[in-house]
């Protein structure tokens, strides 16, 4: 073996599946031992205390074995561990071998912590100090061979107080003529921080600040800049008049720099708590920005703020979302009287002495829709039983073009959890259509015809974009060095014009999925205008003639019979249903609310009920039926003939 070349060896070793035939392998002489050292420590998991403690003090007084450790892995109260009650302390020994073992793992690229606790902060501390920074050679590809760069996105969300920063300052080499996007993440461009915490380069505060606004000056078709309130960096000088910034995310310290250089569509200072002293200093400016349309601010509310300090957040802005800690009668006073103000939305956000996600999640309000009637329904239930929720409810009502149209319709009074802004949805053309509406579904409904008033319900989804073929672009970019980036736009079915005037249009927008949700009925007939080519349609079949597989059939019973019991009812058949899915070129059909005799259970004579239910409803509909289960899921599908 000695006579093989080294990179022979080495290629061996690492198709070596188990620890133990490595060790095995590079035991054979010392010149093997040398040389797969690094093949051996390469990946490191521990499983249980015992296993972690022994490990890491091994590798505590052995660093040249540590140094060659590229991703760590300790699960130190993992299943195979015995001793629960020493879980924590357990943990907490680990971790500080840990501590001791950070200085020798010059190498390491991942480090896994699979415990019941996170580790201790002096962990992340010593890992900080000691690891790696961004190599050397990706900086170099970065600021030497991508001329073309249009998005850059540095650095990631901050986990933990210490957990380490991306020293980004390399960057301020960088010139990027299309550079439109930049996103700094946890990152550092100055370094604030005592030696003894850090070991960043030694670069002076004065030159970082002259170098970073130096090299946001020389991007003039920057448009989008974000740097959040965690980051460390200098302050701003710019001195390049061509700069206009659209989209600005970060802190407002950084506002009052780049707002010369700005026409600001976009402002998210949502990164910092803003006290209500410093919200007003803040106002001047945004009274300025005449074309901001969306503005994040997160306000701390915890002390009284007066009604005109808030009129001056809603200077014709078409979004605004306040991230409130405490949330003040003042505060809806304030928004009552900003009637240019178009569209609100306030997020509360949690302190550790306030009431946990779960209790906020419960503040949201559920939205009923019914027919008339159903507010005074609820209202009955709620007041008898003498109920108390924990969350508010709002109650919307379908109102027929018989039905009154204004007015709750009941003599019990609107309860302390219910919303006032329930509507009264009319009814046009026979239908209630988009009663719900966003930028993804839209919802409408339509009355079905029961033994009593019930609706059903259509949901459909928005177009969304068309299937792209990349081989009908990418020659085209490539030849006229068009970013990749194109394809964003193009797979959103947007025209993209290249350098030589061609212009490349994407695929159309597909048409979204339809999905049909019938209640109890006999006949769905007027809900036929907006089921049309459903691709999903859920359907009731709550009797079934089955001679010779339901043994509770009756001899007497024929199939005319079942179905005029079921129409009696207020009810359908399996037949009744694979007709009307037919009949509105249905995609697929799923059945449901079968009689109670069908148990629905997993024996086989359950299963074979099912499966012929399932079949008489086939035979009508034309293509194969599934019938409902409790806790059933069915992904809704695009048509494989749609492109």
């Amino acid at each position: 073996m000695p006579w093989l070349p080294p990179e022979s060896l080495i290629t061996i070793a690492r198709f070596i599946e188990f620890p133990r035939d490595i060790v095995n392998f590079f035991l054979a002489s010392r010149k093997t031992y040398k040389l797969l050292l690094p093949v051996l420590y390469a990946s490191v998991e521990c499983k249980t205390y015992f296993r972690c403690r022994e490990r890491l003090t091994s590798l505590i007084a052995h660093p040249e074995h540590a140094k060659h450790i590229k991703t760590l892995i300790l699960r130190p109260n993992d299943i195979m561990s015995s001793m629960y009650y020493a879980w924590f302390d357990a943990e907490g020994h680990v971790s500080e071998d840990m501590v001791q073992l950070a200085p020798m793992l010059t190498g390491l690229e991942t480090f896994i912590w699979d415990g019941i606790e996170p580790p201790e902060e002096k962990l992340w501390v010593a890992l900080r100090k000691h690891v790696h920074k961004f190599p050397d050679a990706l900086w170099n590809m970065l600021l030497d061979r991508c001329s073309e760069l249009e998005e850059l996105t540095l650095g990631g969300e901050r986990t933990t107080y210490y957990s380490p920063l991306f020293d980004v300052r390399p960057i301020v080499r960088a010139r990027w003529p299309k550079l439109r996007t930049l996103i700094f993440g946890h990152t550092l461009m100055q370094d604030n921080s005592p030696p003894a915490v850090l070991d960043w380069d030694d670069i002076a505060q004065e030159e970082s600040m002259k170098e970073f606004s130096y090299f946001i000056s020389c991007h003039p078709l920057l448009k989008k800049l974000h740097i959040p309130y965690d980051a460390r960096f200098p302050s701003l000088e710019i001195s390049n008049s061509d700069l206009t910034i659209t989209e600005f995310s970060g802190t407002h310290f950084y506002l009052g720099y780049i707002l010369p250089f700005s026409q600001l569509r976009t402002l998210r200072l949502s990164s910092e708590r803003l006290q209500t002293w410093r919200l007003v200093d803040l106002l001047p400016c945004l009274r300025d920005l005449r074309d901001l349309s969306t503005l994040e601010l997160w306000i701390d509310m915890s002390q009284r703020v007066r009604a005109s300090t808030l009129y001056g957040l809603t200077p014709e802005k078409n979004a605004a979302v306040l991230e409130t800690d405490h949330i003040r009668k003042d505060f809806w006073k304030a928004i009552e009287k900003g009637p240019r103000l178009r569209s609100l939305e306030v997020q509360k956000v949690y302190t550790f002495n306030e009431e946990n996600m779960a209790r906020s999640a419960l503040q949201i309000p559920i939205e009923i829709y019914g027919p008339l009637g159903t507010r005074a329904y609820v209202r009955n239930g709620m007041a008898y039983t003498h109920t108390l929720l924990g969350s508010p409810y709002v109650v919307h009502e379908l109102r027929t073009s018989s039905d009154p149209q204004i007015g709750d319709h009941t003599s019990l009074s609107r309860l302390s959890c219910e919303l006032p802004n329930g509507r009264n949805i009319p009814q046009v053309d026979g239908v209630w259509k988009n009663i719900f509406k966003d930028n993804m579904v839209s919802v409408s409904a339509a009355p079905i015809h029961h033994s009593v008033p019930c609706v059903g319900y259509v949901v459909t989804e928005a177009p969304v974009p068309g299937k792209i073929d990349p081989k009908l672009y990418i020659p085209d970019l490539k030849r006229t060095n068009t970013p990749m980036t194109a394809m964003r736009r193009l797979q959103q079915g947007e025209s993209v014009e290249l350098s030589d005037g061609t212009i490349l249009q994407g695929p159309p927008r597909r048409k979204g999925r339809k999905v049909v949700i019938l209640g109890d009925t006999f006949d769905p007939s007027p809900i036929i205008p907006l089921a049309m080519d459903a691709d999903l349609l859920i359907h009731e079949a709550t009797n079934a003639h089955l001679p010779g597989i339901d043994p509770d059939t009756k001899d007497t019973d024929t199939y005319e019979l079942v179905e005029a019991r079921a129409r009696s009812r207020g009810h359908s058949t399996p037949q009744m249903a694979g007709a009307f899915a037919k009949r509105v070129n249905a995609r697929r059909l799923l059945l449901n609310h079968f009689s109670a005799r069908y148990s629905g259970a997993e024996t086989q004579e359950a299963v074979e009920i099912m499966n012929a239910i399932g079949d008489l409803a086939a035979k009508e509909f034309g293509r194969e039926v599934e019938c409902a289960r409790d806790f059933m899921s069915s992904e809704v599908t695009f048509p494989t003939n749609v492109v």
